[in-house]
């Protein structure tokens, strides 16, 4: 380990330091081709001090994925409105992108999609408050918008350089396309209301 970097203290620091670690790895390069050594000296930590902070590499994954959550959930939770949740989903944070990105290295390598719910809690629940009389937020509406959002996330770099090539403004068209999948996601519930004949 580095000498010139800060070396964590006390259980919380250590804590802190080990997921921020952990996360970076298994964002970058998979869970399977991570190991505790890796996250301990990316955390200036030993091993030892994760084992007994956090504890083997299954809890430790099933950590950072729960604080992944419940930062997400407490982002989607200030929001007033389902247009305003769609929005944040298509707006891209490092947060969500780690999110996302973990979420398609596990089912990439091989973890079942029944598996996952023990990493993410039902949707459904998250975007309840966001249920409106005539205008339901659940079912196709919040797998639809999710599918859209987390296949934007995951392809975003890909799409982004394939466009930015074309017209020269990588923001821009970040920009762009965030905003028409926004408008997309967002009209949403009204089509499925119309297909399941509520309008």
């Amino acid at each position: 380990m580095p000498a010139n970097r800060h070396k964590p203290h006390g259980r919380n620091e250590i804590v802190s330091a080990v997921l921020d670690a952990a996360e970076r790895l298994f964002v970058a390069r998979g869970p399977s081709q991570v190991r505790l050594r890796d996250i301990a000296e990316e955390a200036n930590v030993n091993v030892t001090l994760i084992y007994r902070h956090v504890g083997a590499k299954d809890d430790l994954l099933r950590a950072v994925a729960g604080r992944l959550v419940h930062n997400g959930q407490g982002h989607i939770n200030h929001q007033s409105s389902w247009n305003d949740v769609v929005a944040l989903l298509f707006t891209p944070t490092q947060e969500y992108f780690d999110f996302t990105h973990l979420l398609a290295w596990l089912l990439l390598e091989g973890t079942k999609p029944a598996d996952l719910e023990q990493l993410v809690p039902v949707v459904d629940g998250i975007f309840r408050p966001f249920d409106k009389p005539g205008v339901s937020s659940s079912g196709p509406s919040i797998v639809a918008v999710l599918a859209m959002s987390f296949g934007w996330q995951v392809f975003r770099p890909l799409l982004r350089q394939w466009f930015t090539d074309s017209t020269g403004d990588a923001d821009e068209v970040d920009e762009r396309i965030s905003s028409c999948l926004t408008r997309l996601a967002q009209q949403l519930p009204s089509l499925v209301a119309l297909e399941d004949g509520q309008a």
